[in-house]
């Protein structure tokens, strides 16, 4: 972990001032007030990079964190909390100071092959076998009792998930925040399109391998790479062909690129313990589990169902907590998400969240956490949208615990695509043409706003955004010929959408594939801070017209007939307040954020150099009833129930 020998001899007086500081944020957010966890609160010691071998024989560096008093270990045994993770970046050691302050031992690992771990990286398949031989380890040291729980979100939520399919022993409880539960379905792929995430993530993580570290002339060549990742992904896939890019000099990464880019449908490479979860479930340590996943983040989808798997197969106790955040631990504590604003309840005490957790099911003692219902949510909007002091708009929320997911209570209600943008509850009822519009891969849509954590073009677009903002500076996204909106008439009254949903889109295209992409948007009327509106992005789905049957076997469409397809769109939960519209966005690009820009030609990734205009038509009449499906809360009444759609 490159880390350091180290003491900390502050101490209460900054477990005092946390805890105080806290305190006050607690009663803004309504969560119970904060209380030290334990009888006596520590000093702490870092021994790093302890060499920790693997059945193999190969050695994994781990910072240990220990509570110590008066320059020295307290004598006895702990807890323990593992963290897996191969980025050797200073961030863990604010979480080992916490949880060895508070009485636990923690422990920093480096993935092999990666900062100061001896073998070699191989992303993801490898955490399985090496994550429990650590949780083993880690049972046996002489500050050890015996109880491992683990920690972490990300890569480290991925270590996590492949250990506890093995099942160790001495494993206890875990703390997983935002990981996929099938990497194919995503975040690699959505819908059998390519997403962006894991390729920059990999060019990001190439800079940081040991041949890096080794090498001056191999790290600038691969950070290069990396500051102009938006010139290779415009010359996606051909540009990262084996032996074509900086890549090559770190084979390992790049046989994980080209491997994620050739196995572009569901198959065996996808099953990989490691890679998924979805498939392994019966295997799955009977632990209790906090969940934590965020409506901005690239896992969404991922989180409920972890959470539904886990409470319908096992015994043990499960949670669940969703807030309005985007990818990474720092964001948890946050109120913002790109441009949009929540208010100061939206930010989460995490090291306390996570405390109270890890003292019940770890420790035994009572927190009150298993007390409460097993889930909690932020529900987004109910601002006033004013524009914050730093140019972002305030759209609001607050939390609100549940009980089940998804929610007994909504109302699945279809709302159908009319002619001229129309979105209503209306059955359509006479015949109408139906919408063209042509999508040009060598033009693709923009992407402004989203899961991804990625920048383009010196601005990041991750998170709720406006999307006004175009492929010219103020053009709205609507204003392209090649995106269709459809969106309803100012509400009368505030609408709750919690949930995920689904858009069924009849269309038919000239080419034999094509990529369909459903937006949602929460559109706020013209204001003194925004006289022109603003458009807030909220989630959407994707789903390769090929793909539309099976994930596993792709089927080119015929030219011209009508297909019905479903696509999946990613759970949020907002209130669409008074005066506001509901607006549905489809395009066939979203771009750099689904990379692999349909050419229509279902031609191999490395043989995809034609690209084909594809004309694409969205119908909207009695016959082909184009909707999609809300999950409504009522909020002072009940929705019809012409229009309710039995779960």
């Amino acid at each position: 972990m490159r880390g350091r020998m180290c003491l900390v001899t502050l101490g209460v007086a900054f477990p005092g001032v946390f805890f105080t500081t806290q305190a006050a944020a607690a009663q803004v957010a309504g969560q119970p007030p904060p209380v030290p966890a334990t009888a006596s609160l520590y000093d702490y010691i870092v021994t790093p990079n302890v060499m920790a071998p693997m059945r193999d024989g190969v050695r994994l560096a781990t910072d240990v964190y220990l509570p110590a008093r008066n320059g020295q270990p307290v004598e006895g045994q702990w807890p323990v909390i593992l963290y897996r993770v191969p980025y050797g970046t200073p961030h863990p050691a604010r979480r080992g100071e916490f949880f060895a302050r508070n009485g636990y031992v923690f422990l920093a690992q480096d993935s092999r092959g990666t900062n100061d771990s001896e073998g070699v990286f191989r992303l993801w398949v490898q955490e399985g076998p090496d994550g429990y031989d650590a949780v083993v380890w880690a049972t046996k040291q002489p500050w050890s009792n015996g109880k491992v729980a683990t920690y972490g979100g990300s890569y480290s939520g991925s270590t996590q998930l492949a250990l506890a399919i093995h099942d160790p022993p001495g494993l206890v409880a875990q703390f997983i925040r935002e990981m996929f539960t099938n990497a194919y379905k995503t975040p690699v792929y959505t819908g059998g399109v390519m997403r962006v995430r894991y390729l920059a993530w990999t060019v990001r993580q190439a800079t940081r391998s040991q041949a890096a570290a080794r090498d001056p002339m191999v790290r600038r060549a691969l950070q290069k790479m990396a500051d102009e990742l938006p010139m290779w992904l415009e010359r996606f896939p051909t540009a990262f062909r084996r032996g074509s890019s900086p890549l090559a000099l770190v084979p390992n990464y790049e046989d994980f690129a080209v491997s994620i880019i050739e196995n572009d449908t569901y198959g065996p490479f996808w099953q990989q313990v490691g890679l998924n979860v979805e498939e392994h479930w019966q295997r799955y340590a009977d632990v209790p589990v906090y969940w934590l996943g965020g409506w901005y983040d690239a896992y969404i989808t991922a989180a409920p169902h972890q959470y539904l798997a886990m409470t319908q197969l096992k015994t043990s106790p499960q949670k669940l907590i969703i807030g309005p955040w985007i990818h990474g631990p720092q964001n948890v504590e946050s109120t913002v998400s790109g441009d949009a604003d929540f208010g100061a309840e939206a930010a989460l005490d995490f090291h306390f969240l996570m405390l109270r957790w890890y003292d019940k099911v770890v420790k035994g003692m009572e927190t009150g956490i298993l007390d409460e219902p097993p889930i909690r949510i932020f529900v987004m909007g109910g601002g006033d949208g004013h524009r914050t002091p730093e140019g972002r708009i305030f759209h609001g929320g607050q939390w609100r615990h549940e009980r089940e997911w998804p929610l007994d209570r909504a109302q699945n209600t279809k709302f159908y695509l009319h002619r001229r943008g129309v979105l209503s509850q209306e059955v359509p009822n006479e015949a109408s043409p139906p919408t063209s519009y042509t999508h040009d891969p060598l033009n693709p849509v923009p992407t402004r706003g989203g899961p991804e954590a990625f920048s383009y073009k010196g601005r990041q677009y991750i998170g709720g955004f406006d999307q006004r903002e175009g492929i010219r500076e103020g053009l709205p996204l609507r204003s392209r010929p090649d995106v269709l909106v459809f969106q309803t008439p100012a509400l009368e009254e505030d609408v709750e959408v919690t949930g995920p949903m689904t858009a069924t889109l009849y269309v038919s295209s000239s080419a034999v594939d094509t990529d369909f992409n459903v937006k949602l948007v929460d559109v706020y009327p013209p204001s003194r801070d925004w006289p022109e509106g603003y458009d807030l992005y909220l989630t959407d789905g994707m789903l390769r017209a090929s793909s539309r049957e099976s994930l596993t076997n792709r089927s080119p469409l015929e030219p011209g007939r009508v297909y019905e397809l479903n696509i999946e769109v990613p759970p949020t939960s907002n209130v669409f307040a008074r005066g506001h519209r509901i607006r549905v966005d489809i395009a066939s690009s979203n771009f750099p954020r689904f990379v692999d820009v349909n050419y229509g030609t279902m031609d191999p990734p490395w043989d995809r150099r034609r690209a084909v205009r594809a004309e694409n038509r969205v119908y909207h009449d009695p016959e082909h009833p184009s909707h999609i499906v809300f999950p409504i809360v009522p909020r002072d009444g009940t929705v019809s129930a012409e229009t309710a759609v039995p779960r």
